[in-house]
């Protein structure tokens, strides 16, 4: 039995090595990633298909599988995928039985034409994708005498999506940036050179809260007056420019921290933050390659709540509230607002569109506990929808949306 399988692979390596001679095929060694790229006369699959299924037939065996049962070549699993950047994607999977090296195929979800690639190892970076788009890859194994299993099953991946936001970078000769505070991200970075991605760290954030931010410069020698500013996308539309988004600024040669309070009008979900650091003076802009200082990136998710509220220790209170607006929709110039507020004093109404742009703002003296009403008049605006907010101090005590329909 034993002399019969030797036999058996004895021809299997033969008849191999005379169909690849005859495909023509032509090895690109890329040496970096120890890939070998294999360009032939025939496509992947028809290659392998037309391998297999010949030595299949020389050797009487079940077209099915007894080629690959009797190589022991199996079948690739644990496929995984992480993108690297918007255009580079790291896959990767697990050993194989009797594998020498694997045979990858990647292809948008929506085409029908693979991308072949031989890899030695079990992961490999496919570059030049496109930002924010699916893709499917699979793997199957080469074993010995160039005798490959069964695909694996598709694994798909999206490719994130192409940073809208300007680069910036500084100089780290004299100080970097040693440590970010805020919230949940409690980052100690060191020295990045100039400028630190950890867009991967985030915290939350809520509409009318107030949170403190700590920020502590490194030094490579004696220590240096440091101006920082914080930058935040409230309109998540990609860039620091809007007004109000820079949230923060200070100055000192140690530690310093910063209140600031989340617009009301910030809009919901994951958005970005910047940390700019700059010796001497405030650099006032968020962009472009400047000396002496270190800029770093971070993501917030502004969060939004029925009650949001600036401190903990408001929560009570501020839980007690209600708006409503009637009639709704609104038809005419005017409307009727019902406020019920948790405790009495001064509130401020703000009506904003669904961008979050403030549209009217006003203030009620001497609202008490319980409810209150309170008529707004000469509503000039165009039909849609709208948010009305009513803000106790830096608490957003309740907010609502209404329709204009005239």
């Amino acid at each position: 039995m034993k002399r019969k399988i030797l036999s058996l692979l004895l021809l299997l390596s033969f008849v191999l090595a005379q169909v690849y001679c005859q495909s023509f095929i032509i090895e690109d060694i890329v040496g970096e990633q120890g890939v070998s790229s294999q360009h032939t006369s025939f496509d992947d699959n028809q290659l392998d298909n037309f391998n297999a299924g010949h030595v299949k037939s020389l050797l009487g065996l079940n077209q099915n599988s007894d080629l690959v049962a009797a190589a022991g070549c199996g079948v690739p699993a644990g496929l995984a995928a992480s993108p690297l950047n918007s255009t580079t994607e790291h896959v990767s999977w697990g050993i194989a039985g009797g594998a020498l090296k694997y045979r990858l195929n990647y292809k948008e979800a929506s085409g029908t034409v693979w991308t072949n690639l031989t890899v030695n190892g079990t992961s490999y970076n496919i570059t030049g994708l496109t930002p924010s788009t699916t893709y499917q890859f699979r793997v199957r194994s080469v074993c010995a005498g160039g005798v490959t299993s069964a695909f694996s099953s598709i694994k798909k991946f999206k490719t994130v999506g192409a940073d809208p936001y300007c680069t910036i970078s500084g100089t780290t000769d004299f100080e970097y940036i040693n440590n970010v505070t805020l919230g949940a991200i409690n980052n100690t970075s060191g020295n990045n050179s100039g400028f630190g991605d950890y867009t991967a760290l985030s915290t939350g954030l809520v509409q009318g809260a107030t949170r403190k931010i700590t920020l502590t410069p490194g030094f490579t020698g004696s220590s240096w007056p440091e101006y920082w500013e914080v930058y935040i996308d409230y309109n998540q539309d990609g860039d620091f420019a809007d007004a109000g988004e820079l949230v923060a600024k200070n100055y000192g040669e140690g530690t310093v921290t910063k209140k600031f309070t989340i617009p009301l009008t910030a809009l919901t979900g994951k958005t970005r933050m910047r940390v700019v650091m700059h010796f001497n003076s405030y650099l006032g802009t968020p962009c472009g390659a400047y000396s002496d200082g270190e800029a770093e990136d971070y993501s917030v998710k502004i969060v939004a709540a029925p009650f949001a509220v600036a401190d903990a220790e408001n929560f009570n209170a501020a839980s007690l509230n209600s708006l409503v607006v009637s009639p709704n929709p609104v038809k005419g110039s005017s409307a009727n607002v019902v406020l019920q507020a948790g405790k009495p004093g001064s509130v401020n109404i703000k009506i904003a569109d669904l961008s979050g742009r403030i549209l009217r703002s006003e203030t009620i003296n001497s609202m008490i506990a319980g409810k209150n009403n309170y008529s707004l008049r000469n509503i000039n605006l165009l039909p849609g929808t709208y948010m009305i907010m009513a803000q106790q101090g830096n608490a957003v005590i309740a907010r609502t949306q209404f329709v204009v329909d005239k």
